[in-house]
């Protein structure tokens, strides 16, 4: 089997160019942004985590970076006023402030977790009105919002379970981070610790990308659920992993052009364009020709290995009455 890259670009670019397009219609864009806005409310961005790989052991190194600190930074007088002289007194200096710091966790971590549940098991639903919506080049909210309830709450359980994992994952490496540094270990453990950190979180992105690009395609062609369209899509993975980590590389490549071309309008309209993506769903809409073009970039991608797992031929299942015209094949 011969796995196009090139092509299904070019696809993706005329079926995204058909379906906002041709003709535009600007209430087709509002119903469609908002499905996409629905379905990327758990996605965010990632931020960046910079790690001193210095000696923080060296007490006199650290003593004179600390008094720095501890001089031009708006701390507590209790901190401006102590003499640090090693980083194990600013540590114990810190445990000051754990009972306000336990207070506000105590309020803040149920908040925190039932925001992310709740966008969670909306973008769960939203994720399949917006692919429904590019598959068969239409804008509709209401009744695939009913339609796909079994397969949006499957979605978002396995979501819940998977986030679990690697929270656990990321609280086990973080409770061995700082065994390691109170038993004076420093980064004979730390380093290692965090190289597996990092590990884990790439792994867990790139689970999250296969899950998005494939197996939510899988999950709506078969009405299926999560874990099942999972042990169908394993077995194409393994039998063509090249391919794949090629779609991977691309899809890294296109964002990075993406992101460029995002900054360079932002800068030629003198940050306008900044602040109007900034805003909620209404950034959504400005991007919708790049957040469908990457859609249809993976069903394009998707439908060569097999008519089983080509969802731009059309579904199995008739729509539901009143769909516009579905993309051709």
């Amino acid at each position: 089997m011969t796995i196009e890259f090139l092509e299904p670009i070019e696809r993706a670019w005329r079926g995204m160019a058909r379906i906002l397009f041709a003709p535009f219609k600007l209430e087709k864009w509002i119903v469609l942004g908002f499905a996409a806005w629905l379905a990327g409310l758990a996605g965010g961005n990632n931020g960046g985590v910079g790690w001193n790989l210095g000696n923080p052991w060296d007490d006199d190194d650290s003593a004179s970076i600390l008094e720095e600190v501890v001089e031009d930074a708006a701390v507590p007088a209790a901190f401006q006023s102590a003499q640090v002289e090693s980083v194990e007194d600013a540590v114990a200096g810190a445990f000051d402030w754990l009972p306000f710091a336990a207070g506000c966790l105590v309020f803040l971590i149920p908040v925190v977790i039932a925001l992310v549940v709740l966008m969670l098991w909306l973008s769960s639903r939203g994720i399949f009105i917006y692919l429904d919506g590019v598959v068969w080049n239409r804008a509709q909210i209401v009744e695939p919002w009913k339609r796909f309830r079994r397969l949006g709450d499957s979605l978002f359980l396995w979501r819940v379970g998977f986030l679990v994992v690697v929270l656990a994952g990321v609280v086990i490496g973080a409770v061995g981070i700082i065994l390691a540094v109170h038993r004076d270990f420093g980064w004979v453990l730390v380093a290692p610790i965090v190289a597996l950190l990092a590990f884990w979180a790439v792994g867990a992105a790139v689970v999250d990308v296969l899950l998005r690009h494939f197996v939510v395609p899988v999950m709506y062609r078969n009405d299926i659920k999560a874990s099942v369209a999972w042990s169908r899509f394993l077995p194409t993975l393994r039998a063509y992993p090249l391919q794949f980590l090629g779609y991977l590389a691309l899809l890294f490549i296109l964002w990075i052009l993406a992101g460029l071309a995002i900054a360079l309008a932002g800068f030629l309209t003198c940050c306008v364009g900044f602040v109007l993506l900034a805003i909620p769903y209404v950034g959504t809409v400005l991007l919708l020709p790049l957040l469908t073009f990457l859609r249809l970039f993976s069903l394009e991608f998707l439908r060569q290995f097999g008519p089983e797992l080509d969802l731009l031929a059309g579904s199995p299942t008739p729509p539901p009455p009143g769909p516009e015209a579905a993309l051709p094949a």
